[in-house]
């Protein structure tokens, strides 16, 4: 009998095909300084930075300067106490607005609780595919025989012909372990994968911290981008970092890029 197995890997390529398409399809936005406003624009390894000095000094770097519609903006944000005393600094010292809307910064607890659902997620589309897939092997044990036959007696021979299936226990058990091992295999990469990703997390998003006199600190910051709406091709972003006392102002412009696809 056929075997009509779910295969992980053509779901991940319909997948990936079907991000490829929408790719094409969606807004590319670019993210860029505001022309019209005066701001030091500086480089680091080829990303734009901004730096901007009152007391203290706030560093912020463009980490997203392209991206699509609904994707999240994200930018390295460092500040240097220049003062005397100690401050504390995290993402709730951040605010981005555009225009119209108050955009969302996310929290590194938001981030992590975001990965651990994904993954659950995954964890058990990985599980519904595996037992979708022992349960097909089971049937490539039965193999479907047919055939024709004679048959001689005593003064007569005897012609017909014979179909049916036949059930091969140690082919279904030798077909469910593959298929067991498989989606073993396909989880355990899950979880290292996931595992990776929070340690990214861990590493780089910017947390709530305590920030000594003339010491440098900062992390990573994700942000909601605005919608573009129809007829809508830019929208100004202001980036407010409120640091002890002050509050530091970075101005950018998303702009809908041209697609040429």
């Amino acid at each position: 009998m056929k075997r009509h197995g779910i295969s992980l890997r053509v779901l991940n390529g319909f997948v990936v095909g079907l991000f490829l398409f929408m790719s094409c399809a969606t807004t590319t936005i670019s993210l860029q300084p505001d022309p019209s406003c005066q701001q030091q624009v500086l480089y680091d390894s080829g990303k734009k930075m901004f730096v901007s000095t009152q007391r203290n000094v706030v560093a912020v770097r463009l980490n997203t300067e392209y991206l699509y519609a609904g994707e999240r903006g994200e930018i390295s944000v460092c500040v240097l106490n220049s003062g005397k005393d100690l401050f504390d600094f995290g993402p709730e010292n951040i605010h981005v607005r555009s225009a119209t809307d108050e955009l969302k910064v996310y929290t590194y607890e938001e981030l992590v609780a975001e990965l651990e659902q994904a993954w659950r997620s995954q964890a058990m589309a990985m599980a519904l595919v595996g037992t979708l897939n022992a349960v097909n092997a089971q049937q490539s044990a039965y193999q479907y025989n047919y055939g024709s036959f004679n048959a001689f007696g005593p003064g007569c021979v005897t012609y017909g012909s014979y179909s049916g299936y036949t059930y091969d226990p140690a082919a279904a058990q030798l077909a469910q372990s593959i298929e067991v091992a498989r989606t073993k295999s396909e989880i355990a990469q899950l979880n290292a994968s996931a595992s990776l990703q929070m340690q990214a997390l861990s590493d780089t998003i910017l947390r709530r911290q305590t920030v000594p006199p003339e010491t440098w600190f900062g992390g990573v910051v994700r942000f909601a981008m605005p919608r573009m709406r129809k007829g809508i091709d830019s929208l100004p972003i202001i980036i407010d970092v409120e640091l002890d006392g002050e509050t530091y102002d970075i101005h950018l412009i998303a702009q809908k890029v041209k697609n040429t696809k």
